[in-house]
């Protein structure tokens, strides 16, 4: 890391500490992780993904994230790829790595199906901090039902290389390997058995997050005749992450309702951390800065458009300033990995 890379994020670690002790409603800070939305395309169409019911995709305009990366990359710890559309497909993805200098940071947190991996192994392992891979199934005639248009061949092929690679670079600077697990009526049951064959794949770490309440409006997603309390086999998964040695994360929240009648409508089942409204921020492709991926599909989440003042000016905005005056929970999706309990968070 350059001195004066390390310098400007050293400043702005102490300038975030001291907005959220003052909670200060015009930060002087930028958040420590921003979420870029390079793309919400995605060539697969997974039975659990609401790009079932969306079919519409962007691309951010390389010149608009050239612009983020200049302001935000040299400050910032974590940009974060992936949430709504898949990294890997993105047709800039090699211009948008460049730009991620691998001694200056930041570091990169990228979430994909895996679908990929292996053409970007080389470029990823140096600007990683960490790759999360979503997986629901290690059969290879029930995953192409589950992911269309992905082989399980390929997407382990990718994930054995990168781990590979990961542990080549050693050390505090090695990136992890994450695996999601989408709970859907059926592989919970199988939960156990997923686990211990990730745990095989050398992850570090698992990640469950609950897809069963889509079941409703899609049948299919009865992937496997086996049953299972889900109770039983959240126990059972972490009882087998301990013995292969990987720890498995609970999701934060109970399965509820995620998609609504209305498919260009989020539904609030959580709240963002406390300090999400100073910590964090997502860019959607067409420049909207927010506090979540979903943005204006979202009720009561700020957002606002990217103008000529660029991020800072569009951070310290009155729809944000409105959000930290109140203090008031910030509202998130229940299947996402930041939500907590609205009762307790």
């Amino acid at each position: 890391m350059t001195v004066m890379a390390a310098d400007l994020r050293e400043e702005n670690r102490r300038r975030l500490r001291d907005d959220l002790r003052l909670r200060r409603v015009a930060p002087r800070s930028l958040p420590a992780t921003v979420r870029l939305e390079t793309t919400t395309e995605c060539r697969l169409r997974c039975l659990h993904c609401f790009r079932q019911r969306d079919e519409s995709g962007e691309v951010m305009d390389p010149g608009l994230y050239g612009r983020l990366a200049r302001e935000l990359f040299p400050h910032i710890e974590v940009v974060e790829f992936g949430a709504l559309g898949e990294p890997l497909h993105d047709p800039h993805l090699g211009q948008r790595l460049e730009l991620i200098d691998p001694e200056a940071g930041p570091r990169l947190d990228l979430t994909t199906s895996g679908d990929g991996l292996l053409a970007w192994v080389d470029v990823l392992v140096t600007r990683a901090r960490r790759i999360v891979v979503s997986i629901e199934t290690f059969d290879e005639d029930l995953y192409p039902h589950v992911r269309k248009g992905a082989r399980l061949h390929d997407v382990l092929r990718g994930v054995e290389a990168f781990r590979c690679a990961a542990d080549a670079v050693g050390g505090a600077t090695r990136p992890q390997l994450v695996f999601r697990i989408t709970l859907l009526r059926g592989n919970h049951a199988i939960l156990p058995s997923l686990v211990a064959r990730i745990g095989d794949a050398g992850a570090d770490a698992i990640e469950l997050a609950h897809g069963v309440p889509l079941e409703g409006a899609h049948e299919d997603l009865q992937i496997t005749d086996q049953k299972m309390d889900l109770g039983v086999a959240l126990q059972r998964g972490v009882l087998q992450g301990r013995l292969s040695g990987v720890p498995v994360h609970y999701p934060r929240l109970a399965p509820q309702t995620a998609w609504s009648a209305d498919a260009n409508r989020f539904r609030a089942d959580g709240c963002l951390p406390d300090d999400a409204a100073w910590t964090r921020a997502t860019v959607q492709p067409d420049g909207t800065v927010s506090l979540c991926c979903p943005g204006d599909r979202l009720d009561g989440v700020p957002s606002t458009p990217l103008g000529p003042g660029g991020f800072r000016a569009a951070w310290t905005s009155e729809p944000f300033q409105a959000v930290r005056r109140a203090g008031r929970a910030v509202p998130a999706c229940g299947f996402c990995a930041h939500a907590e309990d609205p009762r307790h968070g």
